[in-house]
């Protein structure tokens, strides 16, 4: 069965470097793209622009690429909600949302229709954040991979993620843990050189791994976008506390508000939704 990559937007600017990373990700694995407008009731006179310019969208996205590409506008409130419960009705394994600029550093993404999305979802979420913007337009790949890993089995669960992927031998991953200036690396060294060997023996193109000092873990890993030349950060998330937590975490959070690249996510509630089948939905164009 075909794999789904959702793509929620809402006619900004921020849909069209959204858009480029999600096709990036469909083309990675031969998925479709599925095109979502949420639209809160009363919506009567806003639906059928909505459906004419996603239509239009399909079409044009089906032509200039070899994706299969499907569409639908939802009619429900609160609008988060209707994206996270659109992802199993739709069967996505994968949704990909633009970020906007926060007004002000405090703000970041809590609150947002992301963080919430993030809380819920069935399935891990890539996230394009405003720095990123300079991806709309173009061919991009996903295929050079920055994973932070720490020691915990939540961490790990970013590498396994990407050791299941059937199409796993065309990847290169840079593996990276952050310890405290002055730390032992060796513990740390030792660690990732047991991760990066079984992700050869699982048949990654490449796999390498470092050891950084930092008192500022976000800092270091978005620093290492460049030496690694990534295209992609892939992390797990420590959300807890259920809906009146933000689910990404201080360290997450703040990858996403400072990383050129896009973050592919995983939250609690994606880690348990990983293996959940896929079905199909919208209107195909």
């Amino acid at each position: 069965m075909t794999s789904i990559v959702m793509v929620p937007l809402d006619f900004s600017e921020k849909d069209g470097w959204g858009i480029a990373v999600a096709v990036a990700a469909a083309r990675f694995d031969g998925s479709a793209l599925h095109l979502v407008h949420a639209a809160a009731p009363p919506s009567e006179r806003f639906v059928p622009p909505a459906r004419a310019r996603l239509a239009e969208l399909a079409e044009r996205l089906a032509s200039a690429t070899s994706c299969r590409v499907t569409w639908a506008v939802l009619e429900e409130s609160p609008v988060a909600r209707a994206l996270v419960q659109h992802v199993g009705e739709c069967g996505a394994h994968l949704t990909v949302m633009a970020t906007r600029a926060a007004g002000a550093v405090e703000r970041t993404l809590r609150g947002s229709v992301a963080d919430q999305v993030l809380r819920e979802s069935p399935q891990p979420v890539m996230l394009v954040p405003p720095h990123a913007s300079y991806l709309a337009g173009g061919r991009l790949e996903l295929v050079r991979m920055l994973i932070p890993l720490d020691g915990s089995a939540l961490s790990t669960r970013a590498l396994e993620l990407v050791l299941s992927w059937r199409h796993r031998p065309a990847l290169e991953l840079a593996l990276l843990e952050v310890v405290p200036p002055g730390a032992d690396h060796t513990v740390a060294d030792a660690r990732l050189a047991v991760a990066a060997e079984r992700a050869r023996s699982a048949g990654v193109r490449e796999a390498d791994h470092s050891v950084v000092e930092s008192d500022e873990p976000a800092a270091a890993i978005t620093d290492a976008i460049r030496e690694a030349l990534a295209d992609v950060i892939v992390m797990s998330t420590r959300g807890q506390g259920g809906l009146r937590r933000l689910a990404l975490g201080s360290v997450a959070e703040q990858v996403v508000r400072r990383s050129e690249v896009p973050v592919l996510l995983l939250t609690p509630a994606s880690l348990q939704g990983l293996d959940s089948g896929a079905g199909g939905g919208g209107e195909e164009a």
